[in-house]
């Protein structure tokens, strides 16, 4: 599947992971491997891929159903043609594990990057907005928070890099 916008590697996540939730396990031990914060609903900018990533990590919180029926049973009947869409855009997901979690890896990475580099700009902006308005208290929050994902974007870079070089 190309990945050209954040929804659509957004998709390409949940679709996946929806179809095999047991690989988050391996995904948010990769990424942690390499220093980043596990998978989170949080990493999705759109409510629908939220909560099922809520859902799909409750299923794998949980040993009484299996992960997958789990996640079917507890999804309300909003999603539910969401979720058919995303599992028949899965349905010949004939990948070995280990080059999903790669690939996953590599989607979640993009996702981050994305999102640190569009806050970026705003604080960016809003220390500026601060700096002439006088504020420096202000301006100065702002450019810790623009150099702490200014760093974020290195990780992710060396992140990128790394799986990459695989």
């Amino acid at each position: 599947m190309a990945l050209t916008s954040v929804q659509g590697v957004e998709y390409y996540v949940i679709a996946v992971l929806l179809r095999r939730p047991e690989l988050l396990y391996r995904l948010d031990r990769q990424l942690q491997e390499y220093g980043l914060s596990p998978l989170a609903k949080e990493d999705f900018e759109y409510t629908d891929y939220q909560y099922l990533f809520g859902l799909i990590h409750e299923a794998v919180q949980q040993d009484q159903t299996e992960h997958h029926m789990f996640v079917l049973e507890s999804m309300p009947e909003s999603l539910r043609g969401l979720s058919q869409e995303l599992l028949t855009g899965t349905e010949r997901l004939e990948r070995s594990e280990d080059k999903l979690v790669e690939e996953l890896s590599r989607a979640v990475g993009r996702m981050r990057h994305e999102a640190a580099s569009r806050q970026l700009m705003q604080y960016q902006f809003l220390q500026q907005e601060a700096q002439e308005a006088g504020d420096k208290t202000r301006a100065t929050e702002y450019a810790r928070q623009t150099a702490e994902l200014a760093h974020l974007k290195r990780t992710l870079n060396v992140f990128t890099s790394k799986l990459a070089a695989k």
